[in-house]
């Protein structure tokens, strides 16, 4: 996380994250439902991307506006071709470069706020990368892990407060699909042990 207790030297910062779901087998087929997956972007997991604005989302087919996940309208919760569908595996990782503010607006009041750059990596697959079985012709045996890669790049200010940090950060997208949702300027809260 781009803050750090040193407020006096630039500080180097990564972090890396990976989940995978095994699914169960029952009655010869693997389930797994939509609210048990994985979901993809939001300030702090894919800067860059609105909140689960990544990855695999259904399609309606041309014409139909009845079909499940089709949207009707940013009121619906949804987005122009469909809502995210989460995946089986996801695997994120994070670079980032933070300093102190320079001293031309460095004061007791700023003491807790850092600079950063960044560099943030992602990976949502709708497949499980360790099935417990093989997999068959109907489910793909390659993983194309370029067409599912995200990668954005930005800065942002950091705020450490005690156990919580706020981070606002502009992320410019350098791999996207066509149909992720996108957002550059963002403000994300981090809670827990490791937000200092």
């Amino acid at each position: 996380s781009p803050s750090s207790a040193n407020r006096s030297a630039v500080s180097p910062h990564d972090t890396t994250d990976d989940n995978d779901i095994r699914l169960s087998q029952g009655g010869g087929r693997q389930m797994c439902h939509l609210s048990d997956r994985y979901f993809l972007g939001g300030p702090l997991s894919l800067r860059g991307s609105k909140l689960s604005g990544a990855g695999p989302r259904g399609f309606r087919p041309s014409g139909d506006s009845s079909a499940a996940g089709a949207s009707t309208g940013s009121g619906a919760g949804g987005v122009d071709v469909g809502d995210a569908l989460g995946g089986l595996t996801k695997i994120t990782a994070l670079a980032a470069l933070s300093s102190p503010l320079p001293s031309l607006f460095a004061s007791s009041a700023t003491e807790s706020v850092r600079t950063f750059l960044f560099a943030n990596g992602a990976l949502l697959l709708p497949h499980t990368v360790f099935p417990l079985a093989p997999r068959t012709p109907a489910t793909g045996t390659s993983m194309d892990f370029l067409a599912h890669l995200r990668l954005s790049v930005g800065a942002g200010l950091s705020y450490s407060m005690g156990p919580a940090r706020l981070e606002l950060t502009y992320a410019l997208p350098l791999l996207s699909a066509t149909h992720d949702n996108t957002k550059s300027f963002q403000i994300g809260v981090a809670l827990g042990m490791n937000s200092s």
